[in-house]
């Protein structure tokens, strides 16, 4: 039989109590504190968390980049780009199909990162600017430039012969007078350039009364007109055009496409708007075509056709502040609900096990 008081047994007097030290008195007050802490912590993170997401930083994640810090982001992107391998190709293929004005541009981009083109490259490049030098090649251009603006072999001669007379009154009038020579033959009119010319017409009466106040709206109507010639606008561009120039207020409806157009002529030139316009898909397209150009101005262009218009538009943009600081909060969030889930678990199978062994012993 086993003594009194023996463990086994159960019976006896109770152990006593382990002493309190001052020591261990402080340690509990430390994890009181550290508890707290964390306790209040996991709330003010939670509440900015909800506060932060109350402004929805994911309904506009992007803001625009100053022009400066843009203008680097888009060189330093077309130096990364720009190199022998990549200009060949392309200026080869502007040399089969005989396009002057991207040759240009790529013989322009060779010179300005100073690359070097193999000869017989520079021997076909040299051929076809010769082939377009002369008084008599000059005066054949510029003939077929009047005649067609989508055969216009340089945008300087698109500026020089056909811009002009465009830009005056006759210009307006032989448009008014195709329609009206197509109205009498019984020929479908084409309402868009009618109203386009109409407006031209009215804005250059205007700007004499207006000091000159009307002239960007009779540049835009007379580049949108020149373009939907030549054939350099988009399917959407064309059904937004016909849709505003055919409606009930054509001036008005067309007011924010003129005005993008006219960004776009400020920023680089009359002559570039044209082959910018094959870029816009749509008038919000056009929009931010016309942004890029405030930025890049005489160089919208090269950007283009370098980085193409998806990444040229990006580079204008970055991720707000508040987008990223909304991540960084859910991530704490995240981290936080999962150390929680770690500590339950620990507790949870501490009380397993010590379940475990009484059950055992018994």
């Amino acid at each position: 039989m086993l003594p009194a008081g023996s463990p086994l047994t159960g019976s006896g007097p109770a152990s006593p109590a382990p002493r309190r030290t001052g020591f261990h008195r402080i340690a509990d007050g430390l994890r009181r504190i550290a508890r707290l802490t964390l306790l209040l912590w996991a709330v003010i993170t939670l509440s900015a968390t909800v506060w932060v997401l109350s402004m929805n930083p994911f309904l506009h994640p992007y803001v625009e980049l100053g022009p400066a810090q843009a203008k680097l982001r888009i060189e330093a992107a077309i130096a990364r780009q720009v190199n022998l391998e990549w200009l060949t190709p392309r200026i080869e293929a502007a040399l089969d199909k005989g396009d002057v004005q991207d040759l240009e541009l790529l013989v322009g981009l060779a010179q300005e990162h100073d690359i070097t083109l193999p000869e017989t490259l520079q021997a076909r490049v040299r051929t076809s600017r010769e082939a377009h030098e002369g008084l008599w090649a000059t005066m054949a251009d510029c003939g077929r430039c009047m005649a067609d603006l989508e055969a216009c072999p340089s945008l300087t001669m698109i500026t020089a012969c056909n811009i002009p007379f465009e830009l005056s009154p006759a210009g307006d009038v032989a448009a008014l007078g195709r329609q009206a020579k197509a109205t009498i033959a019984g020929d479908e009119v084409d309402e868009v350039e009618a109203a386009l010319a109409a407006i031209g017409l009215v804005a250059t009466g205007s700007s004499l009364i207006s000091a000159g106040s009307t002239v960007p709206v009779k540049t835009s109507a007379t580049l949108l007109r020149s373009a939907r010639r030549a054939r350099a606008l988009t399917p959407g561009m064309r059904r937004a055009l016909h849709a505003a120039a055919t409606g009930a207020r054509p001036a008005q409806d067309l007011q924010h496409i003129m005005s993008d157009i006219s960004t776009v002529a400020r920023s680089t030139s009359m002559a570039e708007v044209i082959p910018l316009l094959r870029y816009a898909d749509d008038p919000a397209d056009l929009r931010r075509i016309a942004g890029l150009s405030e930025v890049t101005r005489k160089d919208t262009r090269k950007t283009l056709k370098v980085l193409g218009k998806s990444k040229s538009l990006k580079l204008l943009r970055r991720i707000s502040d508040l987008v990223m600081i909304a991540v960084g909060l859910i991530g704490l969030v995240l981290g936080q609900i999962a150390a929680l889930a770690a500590v339950l678990f620990k507790l949870a199978l501490r009380q397993s096990l010590k379940t475990s062994k009484t059950y055992d012993f018994r």
